[in-house]
C-alpha cells in the first residue's frame, strides 16, 4: 500500500493536469479539486471504503480461487482438456505433467501424447474445431489434400468440387479408424463428402508441423493472459489516481487510456466521474505499481465498475464495463465483499444484443444518486461516454431512469442531449496535448454550436439528492 505522501502527491499531480489540459470551465474545475483534495462525497452504500485513508480496500484471493479469473486457464482447458486428457488447475499452473513416472512440461507432453495416440490427436482437433468454428483456416491441415483424395478409396464426386482447407467434421466411429467429413464448395444433394483412414494414416494425411504451429500460437495467448504465480488481491476503490489511471500503463488498452489513440479523447472526460456517487471501481491487482507522469496507482489485470442503481426499490449494485475481460469479477466481487454490501444484490452485466460490446452493456432501472454536472469551458459535459440515455433532471443535476447505458450523459449548453458527438479531434494522447503545450479546447469540434451561454452561473454546488 502506498504512503498517504503517495496519495496526496497523486491528487496535487493530478489537478494540476486536468486544471492546465483538461479545459475544464472555471467553476467546474473548483468543484473537481474540492472534491479530489478536500472533500469527496461518499454515499452510505459505500461508507465502508472510510475506513481506508486511500479509499482502497484490499482483499487477498484465496489461492483456490484463481482458476475462476485466470484466463489463461480458460484458454487452456478450452482447446487442451478433452475425452482423452483432463489437465488440472494446479498442473497447468506448475507447468508440470507427471507421465510414467517422469516430469513433462505440458506443452512438450502434448506434444508426445498427439504423435503417441491418435485418438489424442484426434480429440485435439476436434477441440480446436469447437473453439475457433467459423475463423479462416483454422483447420487447414491437410498435408497434401489431393494425394489424401487419391488415397482414401472410391469417391462419389470430382476433387475440384470439396473443399479440403477446413475439416467440417472428425470423429472415430470404431476402435480403427477415423472419419473425416468436408464440404462441397457448391451446394448440391449431398453437400458433405466423407473419407474413412485407418487411425495409424492420421500422420501420414496431417501436417504435423503445421499442427505444432497452431499449438504455439496457442500457447503464446496463454502466456500474454496467465495470472503471475504471486499473491492476488481484489481491490474496491474510490482513490482517484485508480480512476485516473483507470486504462493507463497497461499491457491491454480502452479508450479510457490517457495515451489512447482514439480521436474522440474519451478520456478527458476522466474527471467528470468524480461527481457521481453511485460509482466505483474494483480491479485485479497482484500489487505491482504502475507510473504515469509521477501519479501513482497499481496494474491493473482486470478491472471493472460497479453502479448503485434502484431495482424494485431496493438498491442494486450493476457490475458493468469489465475490461480486458469479464474474467468472473462480478462473482468475486461478490464472495469477497459480500459483509460491505450487505442487504445489496449485486448484478453482473447484462448481454442485451450481439455487438461487441454486448458484455459491457446493461439495464438500469433508476440510478440512484443524481449525477453533479460537470462541464468544459464550450459548457458541454465533462463525459466519458456520449451514449443514448433516459434521464431524469433535477436542477443541475440528473440521473438515468428505465434505460440502457454504461456511462455517462451528453450535456450541451446546460441542457440533456442525445446523440453521437465526438467533440474532440486528437489522436495524439494526453502526451500530444502536452507536448504541444496546448489544453482540450486547441482539438474542439463544435459541429456548428455557436450560442454557449454561461453554464457557470447557474451550476449550484449542493449535494447530490437521493
Amino acid at each position: 500500500m502506498f504512503k498517504i505522501s503517495v496519495d496526496t502527491k497523486n491528487k496535487f499531480l493530478i489537478y494540476n493536469l486536468v486544471k492546465k489540459h483538461f479545459s475544464l470551465s472555471k467553476k467546474s474545475l473548483a468543484i473537481f479539486k474540492n472534491r479530489l483534495i478536500y472533500e469527496r462525497l461518499i454515499p452510505k452504500e459505500f461508507s465502508f471504503m472510510k475506513k481506508s485513508k486511500d479509499l482502497r480496500i484490499f482483499k487477498e484471493i484465496e489461492h483456490e480461487n484463481m482458476h475462476l479469473f485466470d484466463e489463461g486457464w480458460n484458454i487452456f482447458k478450452n482447446y487442451f482438456n478433452n475425452a482423452e486428457e483432463k489437465f488440472t488447475y494446479g498442473e497447468y499452473k506448475s507447468n508440470i505433467k507427471v507421465y510414467n513416472k517422469n516430469n513433462y512440461k505440458i506443452q512438450k507432453y502434448i506434444l508426445k501424447r498427439l504423435l503417441e495416440s491418435p485418438e489424442y490427436f484426434v480429440s485435439l482437433i476436434v477441440n480446436f474445431k469447437r473453439v475457433e468454428e467459423g475463423l479462416p483456416n483454422t483447420l487447414n491441415i491437410l498435408k497434401d489434400p489431393e494425394y489424401f483424395w487419391n488415397e482414401t478409396g472410391e469417391h462419389k464426386t470430382n476433387f475440384k468440387d470439396i473443399d479440403f482447407s477446413y475439416i467440417y467434421n472428425i470423429y472415430m466411429p470404431d476402435d480403427d479408424r477415423i472419419k473425416l467429413s468436408f464440404r462441397k464448395k457448391e451446394f448440391s444433394s449431398l453437400p458433405i463428402v466423407s473419407f474413412y483412414i485407418d487411425k495409424k494414416d492420421i500422420y501420414k494425411y496431417i501436417d504435423i508441423d503445421l499442427f505444432k504451429k497452431k499449438i504455439e500460437k496457442i500457447y503464446e495467448r496463454i502466456g500474454r493472459n496467465k495470472m503471475p504465480n504471486t499473491g492476488m488481491f481484489l481491490v474496491a476503490s474510490l482513490n482517484f489516481a485508480d480512476w485516473f489511471l483507470c486504462s493507463t500503463s497497461e499491457s491491454w488498452d480502452s479508450c479510457l487510456n490517457l495515451e489512447s489513440e482514439h480521436q474522440g479523447a474519451f478520456y478527458l472526460g476522466i474527471p467528470g466521474l468524480i461527481g457521481d456517487k453511485s460509482r466505483i471501481m474494483f480491479y485485479l491487482t497482484n500489487g505491482t505499481e504502475k507510473e504515469y507522469r509521477g501519479i501513482k496507482s497499481y496494474k491493473m489485470i482486470a478491472r471493472t465498475w460497479g453502479i448503485l442503481d434502484l431495482k424494485d426499490r431496493r438498491t442494486s449494485l450493476n457490475i458493468i464495463r469489465p475490461y480486458p475481460s469479464d474474467m468472473n469479477l462480478p462473482e468475486i466481487i461478490t464472495s469477497n465483499f459480500a459483509k460491505e454490501f450487505e442487504g445489496t444484490n449485486i448484478y453482473p452485466c447484462k448481454n442485451i444484443n450481439k455487438s461487441r460490446y454486448s458484455f459491457e452493456a446493461l439495464y438500469f432501472s433508476i440510478k440512484k444518486h443524481y449525477l453533479k454536472l460537470m462541464c468544459n469551458i464550450y459548457n458541454d459535459r465533462c463525459s466519458v461516454s456520449i451514449e443514448k440515455r433516459n434521464t431524469e433532471k433535477k436542477g443541475e443535476r440528473v440521473r438515468y431512469v428505465n434505460g440502457c447505458g454504461i456511462s455517462d450523459i451528453l450535456i450541451h449548453d446546460g441542457d440533456i442531449k442525445h446523440g453521437d458527438f465526438e467533440f474532440f479531434n486528437t489522436e495524439d494522447g494526453l502526451s500530444g496535448i502536452i507536448e504541444h503545450d496546448s489544453t482540450a479546447s486547441d482539438y474542439f469540434n463544435d459541429y456548428g454550436f455557436e450560442d454557449y451561454e454561461n453554464y457557470d452561473e447557474n451550476y449550484d454546488e449542493d449535494e447530490e439528492a437521493i
